[in-house]
């Protein structure tokens, strides 16, 4: 289900999925007997990663509650083949245009965005990825529109065009068996220490990950929620949030 990333009132805005990445990125699993992840373990996504980060993904977002807010209306025939189909399109490009980090070989991964990089993914990707998202259920492409209206909505009223030179986390899983090992934390730092060399904020929009972000500096800055007029969610509404973490050399510098 996930969407080639696309804009909202001209802003960057990250796929639904790469919202959906962001809860089960927290390492709460109790530490296992095995390598706890530094930096020098953090290394670009490769190519022959992207089958195994796919398989991280379905297994780290299982559970999440954002994950089942589309994943319940999601009924269309074949919609796991063309779901997992996006995924390889979606996975290439990020890998290509080199925005993409992982520990272990896929088995965590994180994506993001430099300040005014241009994420447009190559135009057949485009044409791909529109025309197997036209054989989405008619429900799952309003909760789609919602997710990218209300981060968007978020986004704009509190960055506006600023958004575009900070950094955005825009996905990051780890797979049930390694969290716990600092992966997810090591990948974050990564994207931290670039920042920071940069002088530049940090930007992300998550839902069950608050705490794993809050623990790394990162601070709420809006919450919505999705779902809450929808009558065909019988759940309760699902809580998104927008977090930032301030770059220390920025906030030293004001402009």
């Amino acid at each position: 289900m996930q969407f080639v990333e696309g804009t909202v009132a001209g802003l960057p805005t990250p796929t639904a999925e790469g919202l959906l990445y962001q809860a089960a990125a927290a390492e709460t699993t109790p530490l296992l007997a095995a390598h706890k992840a530094g930096p020098e373990d953090v290394k670009p996504l490769r190519y022959r990663d992207i089958l195994r980060a796919i398989d991280t993904h379905i297994q780290a977002f299982a559970s999440d509650s954002l994950m089942q807010y589309f994943a319940e209306v999601d009924v269309t025939p074949f919609s796991g083949i063309r779901a997992w189909f996006i995924k390889i399109l979606s996975f290439s490009s990020n890998v290509c245009q080199k925005r993409m980090l992982t520990v272990d070989g896929g088995g965590a991964w994180l994506t993001y965005i430099r300040p005014g990089q241009d994420t447009k993914p190559h135009r057949l990707i485009q044409l791909i990825v529109s025309g197997l998202n036209r054989i989405t259920a008619r429900e799952a492409v309003k909760r789609r529109e919602e997710v990218f209206e209300t981060i968007g909505g978020m986004v704009k009223s509190t960055f506006g065009e600023n958004a575009h030179n900070m950094y955005e986390i825009q996905g990051l899983a780890t797979a049930p068996e390694l969290q716990g090992r600092g992966y997810g934390k090591a990948l974050v730092n990564s994207v931290i220490t670039m920042a920071e060399a940069d002088g530049h904020d940090i930007w992300v929009t998550t839902s069950d990950a608050r705490p794993f972000y809050e623990t790394l500096g990162f601070c709420v800055l809006q919450t919505r929620l999705v779902g809450m007029n929808n009558p065909a969610w019988k759940r309760e509404p699902v809580s998104v949030y927008l977090m930032q973490r301030t770059s220390i050399k920025a906030s030293h510098n004001p402009i």
